[in-house]
């Protein structure tokens, strides 16, 4: 069996995120004309289905956080390449991320920060 990888742009993030930090969600795109008719119907025409995917990170040293934040943000659009999908098993497509959130953790007399609560989404174009 292939090792399990999640690429960003054709760098492996996988071993960053914690356990259980990868989270699947399927949207439908609907048409213009799909809504909810006079009578109370609904009319929908779905064209299109469209992947999100929400990372955590596990906590990560200043180096780790500023690399991903770094390459998650470089690009409007990323090309992410995995082979742990829960619906298609190996999926590859463009995405797009429009906000990461980070909390400091710990600071140490040094002043090494480790930062926690990373996360990030990627929606399919």
């Amino acid at each position: 069996m292939e090792r399990p990888y999640y690429s960003v742009n054709g760098v492996d993030i996988l071993p960053l995120l914690a356990d259980g930090g990868f989270v699947w969600e399927e949207n439908d795109v609907d048409s213009a004309d799909s809504g909810r008719m006079l009578d109370g119907d609904m009319d929908r025409t779905r064209v299109a289905l469209k992947d999100k995917h929400t990372l955590k990170c596990r906590p990560l040293l200043l180096s780790e956080s500023m690399m991903i934040l770094q390459l998650i943000s470089l690009h409007a659009m990323s090309t992410i390449d995995t082979n742990i999908h829960p619906k298609q098993g190996k999926f590859t497509a463009t995405m797009y991320n429009s906000s990461r959130t980070a909390g400091i953790f710990c600071l140490d007399e040094d002043g090494e920060s480790e930062w926690e609560n990373i996360s990030f989404t990627f929606i399919q174009k």
